[in-house]
């Protein structure tokens, strides 16, 4: 019933005039080296209700303090001198504007990084703030979307509108599981309507709840794939490295030489302790960043290094034409199987089978 309903909503596949559109917005992950250059660091300011693996595996000292503004400008200036490609930087946490240095913090990085703030549960009164982080040079809010039709979502589409009106850049987020499934193409018209910049559609954030079997996930990623290829939208699936791989092989053109994001490849988030993790749902903190830099972390712990070898994938990913580009999702792996290298269970690829 589900892929029915995103069957009818599918759009037209005009190859042609997909290249034209798209031949110089996409693909760029192709130029980064991502073990080097993250492309999206999440970083909780403040105690994160909603990305907290060390709630789940109680993972770090609990008489840790949030780190203090001399140690944030620390963290900012080493992203700002250490990285080739400067990476986007979004900023998270409860309540994350009420630290009382919030303000020197995005002034100190929104004029020398991309950055962003991801409101996890918006409300309609965030839009007074909106103002103030635009005069402080924030140019980018991200949005957490799941059903429209609710009055929480209807208060999230009303903000929605107003970071437009702002003119500032909006990115909507959207966890994928059974239940909202079926909203997506009405999310993908909506998100068309708003004037949002980019959608990004969460694969991992419910493995506690509940999750899509593989060949449900499959085919939802083929119409991700052909819905991103025909809309202005940027579409980033996070914790489904396999869409790389649907995409080359329906858009081979137009994706060539793209690496999947996955864990420590591309992707990293900061807690608000300063523990670096390679993934928002894995808990294997690579290191801290009272002791350590962040680009030394991401390049050269031993955490993110073994995350990003694809010699020790077993199963299916280790014999995988795409086990270098795609290597499945550690987390859902481990999540699943209690094995870190364990084959992605949330993978349907025939050829593997």
């Amino acid at each position: 019933m589900v892929v029915r309903l995103l069957q009818q909503k599918m759009w037209p596949l005009a190859k042609l005039k997909v290249l034209a559109k798209n031949s110089n917005t996409k693909g760029t992950t192709a130029m980064l080296n991502l073990n080097q250059d993250p492309q999206i660091i999440l970083w909780a300011l403040t105690k994160d209700t909603y990305w907290h693996p060390d709630d789940h595996w109680q993972a770090v000292d609990r008489r840790c303090k949030e780190l203090s503004t001399g140690e944030i400008f620390a963290v900012i200036d080493d992203i700002v001198h250490h990285f080739v490609h400067a990476p986007v930087v979004i900023l998270t946490g409860k309540n994350v504007w009420q630290r009382e240095d919030f303000d020197q913090i995005l002034g100190k990085m929104a004029p020398i990084l991309p950055s962003a703030i991801a409101l996890n549960n918006p409300r309609l009164s965030h839009a007074a703030l909106l103002s103030r982080w635009k005069d402080l040079g924030l140019t980018s809010v991200y949005l957490r979307l799941q059903n429209p039709r609710t009055l929480h979502g209807r208060q999230t589409v009303a903000l929605a509108e107003a970071v437009v009106d702002h003119g500032m850049r909006l990115e909507i987020m959207t966890a994928v599981t059974p239940r909202t499934l079926p909203w997506l193409p009405g999310l993908a018209d909506l998100m068309l309507s708003v004037g949002a910049a980019s959608w990004q559609l969460g694969f991992n954030e419910s493995l506690q709840r509940s999750k899509l079997d593989a060949k449900t996930l499959e085919q939802t990623l083929v119409w991700v794939a052909d819905f991103a290829a025909t809309s202005p939208l940027r579409v980033l699936p996070i914790g489904a490295p396999q869409y790389q791989r649907i995409v080359s092989d329906r858009y081979p053109l137009l994706d060539a030489g793209r690496i999947a994001l996955r864990e420590a490849r591309g992707i990293a988030y900061i807690n608000h302790h300063g523990l670096v993790y390679p993934g928002v749902n894995l808990p294997f903190a690579g290191g801290n960043l009272r002791q350590s830099s962040f680009s030394n972390i991401y390049r050269e712990s031993p955490t993110f290094c073994a995350l990003r070898d694809p010699r020790p994938l077993e199963g299916r990913c280790g014999f995988c034409d795409y086990h270098l580009t795609c290597g499945g999702s550690r987390t859902r792996a481990f999540r699943e199987t209690g094995k870190l290298y364990a084959e992605d269970p949330g993978c349907w690829n025939p050829q593997t089978a």
